[in-house]
């Protein structure tokens, strides 16, 4: 059975996307893809696709089909319709990636940060510290 973990991963920039209300739910994971899902689905803008689903892991309803939980078998089925996973980030997120990612190439590359300031600005650094973690660009 998939898990989330085997899932794709995409980081949403609330700025850009807003952020659903069932993302706000303890437990609950938001699901994207162009194609229907399974769990608590809508439509909305495209990221992956513009079909999202909200599957409520602190839900215990068991399945019928196997011996497991009914959010275990939405996810196994999400996440084998190739859907997203997506995580929402905001502007104080935004500071972190890029603090964390010139810290980085500060060490990689053995230069003081504001050496590396000269050559990249503060967006290049975003996109490439999501990169480097493999958030963006897997599609």
């Amino acid at each position: 059975m998939k898990t989330v973990a085997d899932a794709r991963t995409r980081m949403v920039y609330e700025g850009w996307n807003k952020k659903p209300v069932q993302a706000e739910q303890d437990g609950v994971i938001i699901f994207n893809a162009p194609r229907p899902l399974y769990g608590e689905t809508w439509t909305g803008d495209f990221i992956s696709g513009v079909f999202y689903a909200a599957v409520d892991t602190g839900n215990q309803t068991p399945s019928l089909v196997d011996d497991c939980f009914l959010w275990q078998i939405q996810i196994d089925k999400n996440v084998r319709l190739d859907a997203a996973v997506l995580t929402w980030f905001n502007d104080e997120d935004l500071d972190r990636f890029t603090k964390e990612y010139t810290e980085w190439l500060s060490k990689e590359y053995n230069r003081p940060i504001e050496y590396l300031m000269k050559y990249y600005n503060e967006d290049e650094m975003v996109v490439r510290y999501m990169e480097m973690k493999g958030v963006v660009g897997d599609e």
